[in-house]
């Protein structure tokens, strides 16, 4: 059996502005879109586990780029993501899509 990951985050819902903190979509949205996606491409979950990622509040959002990993500062906030385990598919083929819905795909199997 192998296995792979697919992350899927919030949605940014308000940009970060002077003073004020980004604003996300409850972390429930990213378990609508994380089970829509395990069920469309008919895929079995091996282990679902939230991670927290510091993500630059005057930045361009980007919790997959690990660029936030590697200092902390008070300019940081913390973004729940999902991450989902799955039994990748006999012949190992291409990783199943993502569900038509906004957002935008980055690399190493995440999903904004």
């Amino acid at each position: 059996m192998a296995l792979a990951f697919r992350d899927f985050s919030p949605h940014l819902l308000a940009a970060p502005r002077r003073g004020v903190a980004a604003q996300w979509e409850p972390l429930t949205g990213a378990v609508g879109r994380a089970n829509q996606w395990l069920d469309t491409a008919g895929l079995k979950a091996v282990s679902i586990e939230t991670l927290l990622l510091p993500v630059g509040k005057h930045a361009a959002p980007n919790p997959a780029s690990g660029s936030n990993l590697e200092r902390w500062d008070e300019d940081h906030q913390w973004l729940q993501v999902v991450r989902v385990w799955y039994e990748v598919p006999p012949g190992g083929g291409p990783t199943p899509p993502v569900a038509a819905t906004p957002g935008r795909n980055l690399p190493g199997g995440t999903y904004l």
